[in-house]
C-alpha cells in the first residue's frame, strides 16, 4: 500500500496533488525498476462516505492489504482530512484513466508499460462497513494479485523442497493442490 499525504498549506509530510500527478509516471516507472512492483492500482472514494474512510484508515486494513500487495502491486490511496482534495483527486485520476462517472468507491487496476497505464480494469465496491468493505476490498485485491505472474518452480527447487522436510512439503503440496484447482475453477 502506497498512502498518498496530501500537503496542508504547502508544507508538511506527502506531495500536493499537482506534485503526485506530475510525478506519478516516474513513481510508477520507479516501482517497476526497483521491482517493489509488477501493477498497480488506485483506490477511489467519496469523502462523504464516512463508512469507507473507517475501512481505508484502519491501520489493521492497511497492514493486511500491504502484506498482500507485497512486492507484487503498487497499491496506492489518498490519505487525507479534505473533501475538496478528495474531489479534485478522484476527478484528476479519473478523468486521466477515461473512466469519469465511474460509481466510488471503486479499484482501478492497472499495469504500467512503455510509460504509459495499460489492461486497466475498474472495480466498483458494494460494501462500506468495516468487515464486509474489508472483506470486499481485500478480495478484489486479492484476486488481482493472484493474476500477478509468479516464478516457476524448476527441479532443483523441487529437490530442494523434497528434502527440505515434511512441513515444506506440506507447505508445497497445498501450493499445488491450490493452484491445480485455481486452473479447474478459472477454465473458459
Amino acid at each position: 500500500m502506497v498512502p498518498i499525504f496530501e500537503q496542508g498549506d504547502g508544507r508538511g509530510i506527502g506531495l500536493t496533488l499537482e506534485g503526485f500527478s506530475e510525478r506519478f509516471d516516474q513513481i510508477c516507472a520507479e516501482h517497476l525498476k526497483a521491482k517493489r512492483a509488477a501493477s498497480f492500482a488506485l483506490i477511489f472514494y467519496d469523502f462523504r462516505d464516512r463508512s469507507f474512510r473507517q475501512v481505508i484508515d484502519d491501520l489493521g486494513v492497511f497492514a493486511e492489504l500491504d502484506r498482500l500487495t507485497g512486492k507484487k502491486m503498487s497499491l496506492f490511496y489518498l490519505h487525507t482530512s479534505s473533501r475538496k482534495g478528495t474531489e479534485a483527486f478522484n476527478d484528476r485520476f479519473l478523468a486521466r484513466l477515461g473512466v469519469e462517472g465511474t460509481t466510488l468507491p471503486c479499484v482501478a487496476f492497472f499495469k504500467f508499460r512503455k510509460n504509459e497505464m495499460q489492461d486497466l480494469e475498474v472495480v466498483c465496491l458494494d460494501q462500506a462497513n468495516l468487515i464486509h468493505g474489508f472483506n470486499e476490498l481485500y478480495g478484489v485485491v486479492e484476486e488481482r494479485v493472484d493474476q500477478t505472474p509468479r516464478l516457476k518452480m524448476g527441479k532443483s527447487a523441487l529437490k530442494w523442497a523434497t528434502n527440505g522436510g515434511k512441513a515444506v512439503a506440506f507447505e508445497i503440496f497445498r501450493l499445488a493442490i491450490r493452484e491445480g484447482l485455481s486452473s479447474v475453477v478459472n477454465r473458459p
